[in-house]
């Protein structure tokens, strides 16, 4: 069932990282927080449909197994809100028949997204030189709350990817975008298989490592 394979992707993760820890060089824990623009991209092009970007925030920790010199393994977990806006233009529905000045509809409607979600990226990071990296891997993710209460799948993943700094003081600065692969959109079956909505992130983070 779908607890018993929520349990299973943690064992594995947890055993991963336990042997990985094992094998670093070095172990380092920081935190990080920053400013998200995300949106919820449509999966055709529609012109009754438009998605706009919004920003949102994201706090939490990460740690650091440096493996070698260069490559480093970077678990992260962060609280983040990822707000979008999609338009759906009722006011451009037409009929056969119908006029400018005879509408449908007299206006658009608005759906807000604003998601809680808790995130859990696994990269792979890379040194290019001594401060400057490189990173990417997956991105699993849980809604926590959906302040309007649109029909949003509770679990997302996708791939995340990105170039940071870090100082010798500590402190990290990275920039990286979130390319989500799951289809969030959870309405009903006729609408699902037309509509996927999928998340983009733009993240901008600072932070620092002890």
């Amino acid at each position: 069932n779908l607890i018993f394979l929520k349990m299973k992707r943690f064992i594995v993760i947890a055993i991963l990282l336990f042997t990985v820890s094992l094998s670093a060089q070095e172990v380092r824990f920081g935190v990080k927080g920053g400013v998200n623009f995300s949106k919820i991209n449509i999966n055709q092009s529609n012109d009754l449909l438009n998605s706009e970007m919004k920003t949102g925030f994201h706090i939490g920790g990460l740690v650091e197994f440096k493996l070698t010199n260069r490559f480093a393994l970077e678990p992260q977990l962060f609280y983040s809100r990822q707000n979008s806006i999609l338009e759906i233009k009722l006011a451009d529905l037409t009929f056969p028949g119908s006029t400018p000045n005879d509408p449908i509809f007299v206006e658009n409607i608005n759906n807000e997204y604003n998601l809680d979600l808790i995130n859990l990226p696994i990269l792979a990071k890379f040194y290019i030189t001594e401060g400057f990296n490189i990173f990417a891997g997956p991105q699993f993710s849980y809604l926590v709350s959906e302040k309007d209460k649109y029909d949003i799948k509770e679990f997302d993943y996708g791939l995340i990817g990105g170039l940071g700094y870090q100082f010798d003081s500590g402190l990290l600065l990275s920039a990286n975008y979130y390319l989500g692969m799951n289809d969030i959109n959870n309405f009903i079956e006729p609408i699902q298989n037309q509509l996927k909505l999928k998340q983009r992130v733009i993240q901008f983070s600072v932070g620092y490592l002890f």
